[in-house]
């Protein structure tokens, strides 16, 4: 039976769109070579089977406003509620109170809504092949060949992948483009061969990924032995018969990863989806909940919208509108939820980034400076949000 890693909470006047809904999602799945049976749908009267450790989103059906039920819940834990209704018209009479707020999502049998709903959905869950960033750590003299095909395998699975001999450009600095991309990964997939620890660089990667939180799917080779060496490991200990047997030495332990078995690495690829899951989960709730929070203690009453960024609308004259950058802060994911922002009544709202700082390149940092200069939006460090907040 598969694990379902990413949650979507059915709420409201649940119908025949949920239908197409699906099939328009597994369409999209299948685009992408990723595993439909990683979504997990949860009906109102499953509700207690959420997991609070992987990504959720909820979809409201609405047509009784009556049916509140878990509303409160989700709106507390800052998790995005789309609201789909049959036509704007009909948003006072299909929405509660407590949603109304919420750009809605008209879906009819006239629009085709549906592909935008389902884009909403991979947006939230960065399924999108550019946001679907890991990086593997290794030891080039005994795992080259196991590093190789699980790169391979990765990238046939939807994912972009970090190997230091395939993904950094000639005539850039190495160091300061494997700290940026582990930076900017969702989790690291390290092999921990014999020789592994003994490397000072390896030893460096393991440091850095640890005091920057980053999440680490550590692969242990035969007789290496686990060690709390990180925060956010997770363990996969490998035996003999992960091997062909011709690449094991005398002592049973394979001299490369090159006959690492392909059972093996298909393995590691679903732990990598499942570690990953956690960890966008924890970095999104990590900003919006502390900014959500902040606000409120600053008197503000914050709302989640759909395109994943917040709204304040009691900021001074115009509101706020809040934009989460998980990762490394770039363009053209600043650029997305900008225009989703400027289609909605708060299009003339003062506007925010709001990021975690810890592991960002310095060159990186001076470009949101820059941004704060050029652009007609603040990047905002999330430790400096508060006191933002409280300036009023």
């Amino acid at each position: 039976m598969s694990e379902n890693y990413y949650q979507i909470i059915l709420l409201g006047k649940v119908d025949e769109r949920l239908v197409s809904i699906q099939k328009s999602l597994t369409n999209r799945f299948n685009d992408l070579k990723i595993n439909p049976n990683f979504i997990k749908f949860i009906h109102s009267e499953n509700y207690s089977s959420k997991d609070p450790k992987y990504p959720t989103i909820a979809i409201y059906f609405g047509g009784d406003k009556s049916n509140t039920l878990h509303l409160s819940n989700l709106i507390d834990e800052s998790v995005v509620i789309i609201p789909v209704v049959k036509s704007n018209e009909l948003v006072p009479t299909e929405l509660p109170d407590e949603i109304s707020h919420i750009n809605a999502l008209p879906i009819n049998e006239t629009n085709n809504n549906t592909e935008r709903l389902v884009s909403i959905i991979f947006e939230n869950f960065r399924f999108l092949r550019k946001e679907r960033k890991v990086f593997i750590s290794y030891r080039r003299i005994d795992a080259q060949g196991a590093a190789d095909k699980l790169y391979d395998l990765l990238d046939a699975n939807g994912f972009d992948v970090f190997l230091d001999t395939r993904s950094v450009p000639p005539a850039q600095n190495f160091q300061d483009q494997l700290w940026h991309r582990m930076t900017d990964s969702d989790a690291v997939i390290l092999l921990d061969t014999p020789s592994f620890r003994t490397s000072r660089w390896t030893k460096e990667e393991l440091m850095f990924a640890n005091e920057n939180n980053i999440h680490i799917l550590h692969i242990l080779w035969p007789q290496q032995k686990e060690e709390g060496i990180a925060s956010f490991n997770e363990f996969i200990k490998l035996a003999p018969k992960d091997f062909k047997m011709k690449g094991l030495s005398r002592s049973g332990i394979p001299y490369t990863g090159k006959n690492i078995t392909k059972k093996t690495l298909k393995n590691i690829v679903i732990k990598t989806e499942q570690l990953r899951a956690r960890a966008i989960s924890l970095r999104y709730k990590y900003l919006v909940d502390n900014f959500c929070d902040a606000a409120r203690d600053a008197g503000y009453n914050p709302s989640v919208q759909i395109d994943q960024w917040i709204s304040i609308a009691n900021w001074k004259e115009n509101g706020l509108a809040v934009i989460p950058a998980i990762g490394v802060p770039t363009a053209d994911r600043i650029n997305d939820i900008y225009n989703a922002v400027s289609n909605s009544k708060f299009k003339k709202s003062e506007k925010w980034i709001i990021y975690d700082n810890r592991g960002i390149l310095k060159q990186w940092l001076e470009h949101l400076d820059w941004l704060d200069n050029h652009l007609p939006i603040k990047a905002v460090n999330m430790t400096k949000a508060s006191s933002l907040l409280e300036t009023k």
